[in-house]
């Protein structure tokens, strides 16, 4: 998960799929790395995997239905509808996803932070801003009992947060948020090399444009590409 969050992508994979061939079968935990590779492969841009390890998902969820395997799954299935274009499919299954996760362990667990990230961003695609907003809102509440403010899911979140309010043309809050989350990702971290920062300087960049502040949003929006291109790679969608 750490590589992850700064999209150390193959070095990320190596270290789930160890963790896929050591899990005993009957375990119950042997369906995290399975449902984490699920995403992974998402969060990629990698189809073809994503649908096999969400099919794995599947398997395992019937297997354990009373873990967190029904839920993720649900989750890993409605992210993958969306990236088909599915979206009344992705909606219905974020929403059971949320209400199972819920159900079964609060509706201040983490699983369900994320769940509701996911949404919002299916959302913001089909222009719900004020769905959007209230999805962002709840996970940012959730976040708040978890993690810390330095936390990468409570940045993206942020970062997440700020483009709905640009497209919105709610440029001032939007550019304010985002500025503090590159701040705080400097503070915490140090280096730059990381996908918060790359969807942060997009944000930004878009902001400066809106604002005729073109130079400025070069520059950000290059900063942008060029993260994105050393971390997924040039033949990246």
């Amino acid at each position: 998960m750490l590589y992850q969050a700064q999209g150390k992508f193959t070095e990320a994979e190596t270290l789930l799929k160890q963790s896929e061939e050591s899990s005993r079968k009957g375990d119950p935990n042997s369906a995290y790395p399975v449902c984490n590779l699920a995403r992974h492969y998402f969060l990629w841009g990698k189809l073809k995997e994503e649908e096999e390890y969400v099919e794995k998902c599947q398997r395992l969820a019937k297997q354990f239905p009373k873990t967190l395997a029904l839920p993720y799954w649900q989750y890993n299935l409605a992210q993958l509808n969306e990236r088909k274009g599915s979206y009344k499919e992705a909606d219905q299954l974020y929403k059971k996803a949320l209400a199972t996760c819920g159900t079964m362990f609060g509706n201040m667990h983490p699983y369900c932070g994320v769940t509701l990230i996911g949404q919002s961003d299916l959302y913001r695609k089909q222009s719900h801003y004020q769905d959007a907003e209230n999805c962002l809102q709840q996970a940012l509440k959730i976040y708040a009992t978890q993690y810390s403010s330095e936390h990468q899911d409570v940045l993206e979140a942020k970062v997440r947060y700020a483009r709905v309010l640009a497209e919105q043309g709610k440029y001032k809050q939007a550019r304010d948020l985002v500025e503090e989350v590159i701040k705080t990702q400097q503070s915490a971290v140090g280096a730059t090399d990381n996908l918060t920062t790359a969807k942060a300087q997009n944000c930004l960049g878009n902001i400066y444009r809106q604002y005729g502040r073109y130079q400025e949003a070069q520059k950000a929006l290059e900063l942008s590409l060029e993260l994105e291109t050393r971390i997924k790679g040039a033949d990246n969608v």
